[in-house]
């Protein structure tokens, strides 16, 4: 087995986990608000319910940790700016099949980008150890959702996975987190039946 890399520690300004444009779409313009058509299922519904709240609460964290730095007020919104492509993927899913692979690929990417961050420091990890975990156990579900999954189009999962992963790749890439990420999906992606 491959040796993987520890975390990189991210420098806890310009981390890609503060991304502004994703931050403002999910804190300011609502953007996940209305997030999937989930029909009357009301297990789905409680866990979107759930998952728009910790991204909710993420993007909270991570713009109140930029705002805390730069002596910006909370209640400003960060200029307006395109998600990185990742992000932008996740926040603009539009059925259950999308937000599982999202969840799965970028979600896992954020993740870790969340734990990377909460490596940096004592107060660094207070605010975003919590956020890293929800994020992981979010990761998990769409993994499982992909998996064995009644809701889920398989069909349509494939090439969404393989998008997504792309571009979670490409989002770590700056952080040094792509061989950690590699190493934790490509036995899931194989377990799918999907290419790593």
């Amino acid at each position: 087995m491959p040796e993987v890399a520890e975390l990189a520690v991210a420098d806890p300004l310009t981390s890609p986990a503060l991304d502004e444009g994703w931050i403002r779409a999910v804190l300011f313009d609502h953007a996940i608000d209305d997030w999937v058509d989930l029909g009357p299922d009301p297990i789905r519904r409680r866990h979107v319910g759930q998952i728009y709240a910790d991204h909710v609460g993420a993007a909270y964290a991570a713009w109140k940790w930029l705002c805390d730095r730069s002596g910006t007020d909370v209640d400003t919104p960060p200029a307006e700016r395109p998600a990185a492509d990742g992000l932008a993927l996740e926040v603009g899913v539009a059925d259950w099949t999308g937000l599982m692979a999202a969840l799965f690929t970028v979600g896992r990417a954020q993740a870790l980008l969340f734990a990377d961050l909460a490596a940096s420091g004592d107060e660094a990890r207070r605010t975003f150890d919590r956020v890293s975990r929800d994020l992981a156990g979010h990761a998990a579900l769409g993994y499982l959702e992909l998996r064995t999954g009644e809701f889920v189009d398989r069909a349509a999962a494939g090439g969404g996975v393989e998008r997504m992963v792309a571009a979670a790749r490409a989002l770590l890439d700056e952080a040094g987190l792509t061989a950690r990420f590699d190493a934790g999906i490509r036995p899931l992606l194989e377990s799918l039946g999907l290419a790593g």
